[in-house]
């Protein structure tokens, strides 16, 4: 499945649930925790100025980033969906 975003978009690989806890504890599928860190996949063009310019994306393909997890959109596979303004930090 080939996904674009569309305006301020951007798709992101989330990175695999935890597995343990920090005390060694190996956690049930339920339990574990989601990551809020992930590789960007797809960017949008950006969404539009007043002028009717494009405004430029904070992020690009391949960048690690810690996004919030208040307005995420899901997918059927580990590919989530989140606004540009919610990406709180590129990782590098």
């Amino acid at each position: 499945m080939k996904l674009t975003p569309t305006l301020d978009r951007v798709a992101i690989i989330r990175e695999e649930k935890k597995k343990t806890s920090k005390g060694g504890i190996i956690l049930p599928d339920k339990a574990k925790e989601e990551s809020n860190f992930g590789t960007v996949t797809a960017v949008g063009p950006g969404a539009f100025n007043m002028d009717g310019s494009r405004r430029e994306m904070s992020v690009k393909k391949g960048d690690i980033v810690f996004f919030t997890d208040y307005h995420v959109t899901q997918t059927e596979s580990k590919i989530v969906i989140v606004d540009d303004e919610d990406i709180l930090a590129v990782v590098k």
